[in-house]
């Protein structure tokens, strides 16, 4: 329903605006990246960084496998790598090379995006960095753009997109608990529900 969808939304939003993430500056005693808790569930700082890292890479890798798949300079530079012979082999490994590109493409979207920078959602000539040079070292001429997509904006629809929808809800309670925790020895978020009845009578 469209208030569901609306909660989501306002709910992803607290997500990312008032839980850490790996870009934000401040540190803190305890979770660090507390936003890719939120998504991710693991038990260290480690595995959860690596399971949003992963998620963000093949978001990444889809919109620039789409742009090589379509760009002619692309694709003649691919088969001019590829191997030689049978219709068939020619093709595969052409497409194969234009994957292993896209690849390489994503693995520096997500190095400007770790380190704040902004990525476009779909790729231009002038904004593609990975040429096939690069490949074997994933090295690439990085670019930065003043419109697109920030490691946030990720988070956020990584966030919206989770199936369990009341898990990130529960993890939000365990981050902001142990952040008191921090500052109220002894605190528990299990004392601090708290419910009432009223009755009311009208006379008219």
């Amino acid at each position: 329903s469209s208030s569901g969808i609306k909660a989501e939304l306002m709910g992803t939003a607290y997500g990312v605006k008032y839980f850490r993430n790996y870009t934000s500056k401040e540190k803190k005693k305890g979770l660090q990246y507390e936003t890719e808790y939120l998504i991710a569930g693991k038990e260290s700082e480690k595995e959860n960084l690596g399971s949003v890292f992963s998620k963000i890479l093949l978001m990444r890798f889809l919109p620039n496998l789409i742009y090589v798949q379509g760009d002619t300079v692309k694709q003649g530079q691919a088969e001019a790598l590829g191997i030689t012979g049978i219709v068939p082999a020619v093709k595969l490994a052409k497409h194969l090379l234009l994957a292993a590109l896209a690849y390489g493409e994503s693995i520096l979207d997500l190095r400007n995006l770790s380190e704040g920078k902004q990525v476009p959602l779909w790729k231009s000539k002038d904004t593609w960095q990975m040429e096939f040079a690069g490949l074997s070292s994933l090295t690439g001429r990085r670019k930065s753009v003043k419109k697109g997509l920030s490691y946030k904006d990720y988070l956020q629809v990584l966030l919206f997109l989770q199936t369990e929808k009341q898990e990130k809800y529960l993890r939000m309670m365990d981050v902001i608990e142990d952040n008191i925790k921090r500052k109220v020895r002894g605190f528990s978020l299990k004392d601090c529900y708290v419910s009432f009845e009223a009755e009311t009578i009208m006379s008219l």
